[in-house]
């Protein structure tokens, strides 16, 4: 069953239309709109939508989304997001890709393998070029097993106040070239209870330690 409207533009030339149509055949039924133009839904209280199996959205331009209260995602396997030409990009792209065997069937349920062999529960971000996050008051990050950062080439931070770091086992730093040291007022190092170094703005050096040696092939003072 259809129902379709034919565009008009007071010429007879208008070759568009809307259309809302019905297809009963068992195991082909659908129901298939199409709007020649621009599609509006208004709803006054509450929507809701149930998908039973797969969903596919394809924008062609812009899209934004604005939600006056809360907004929650629950996601039971993997979400990635691809921004940018990158290697992700290509793979979200083909595992969503339309076909179009007549007007208005999607057939996105390509089962395409993963590359990347991850299980369920991961959450993937690739941008091809620049990200940034400004976050208004605090920002907290719990990882509960590793870590890895790398930085292909210069990393800085800048903490306006206080920076804390503690390792509980062992911290190692290996330095390619230089590596220089400021402090505005006092350094000290300290290790375990009888072993300690402070610097001073003053200029004053202490070292303090049961025993303290001093091993070079040769010791020069002015």
């Amino acid at each position: 069953s259809t129902f379709r409207t034919k565009t008009h533009d007071g010429k007879g030339t208008g070759r568009g239309f809307n259309e809302l149509r019905f297809e009963d055949e068992q195991g082909e039924e659908e129901i298939f709109v199409h709007a020649q133009k621009d599609m509006n839904i208004e709803v006054l209280n509450d929507r809701a939508k149930e998908v039973g199996h797969d969903q596919v959205e394809v924008v062609g331009n812009d899209k934004s989304i604005e939600v006056g209260g809360d907004h929650d995602e629950l996601i039971a396997g993997n979400m990635s997001i691809a921004v940018g030409q990158n290697p992700l990009s290509d793979l979200l792209r083909s595992k969503s890709k339309l076909i179009f065997d007549k007007v208005g069937a999607a057939l996105g349920k390509l089962k395409i393998p993963d590359p990347f062999n991850f299980a369920k529960g991961n959450y993937q971000l690739f941008v091809e070029k620049n990200r940034s996050e400004i976050v208004g008051v605090g920002s907290s990050e719990i990882v509960g097993a590793a870590k890895s950062v790398m930085v292909g080439h210069t990393f800085q931070t800048s903490v306006g106040k206080s920076h804390s770091l503690i390792v509980r086992g062992r911290a190692d730093t290996d330095i390619g070239k230089i590596h220089n040291i400021r402090v505005g007022d006092q350094l000290t190092i300290k290790v375990g209870e009888n072993a300690m170094l402070t610097m001073s703005k003053e200029g004053d050096v202490v070292i303090q330690g049961k025993h303290i040696r001093l091993k070079a092939d040769k010791i020069s003072q002015n």
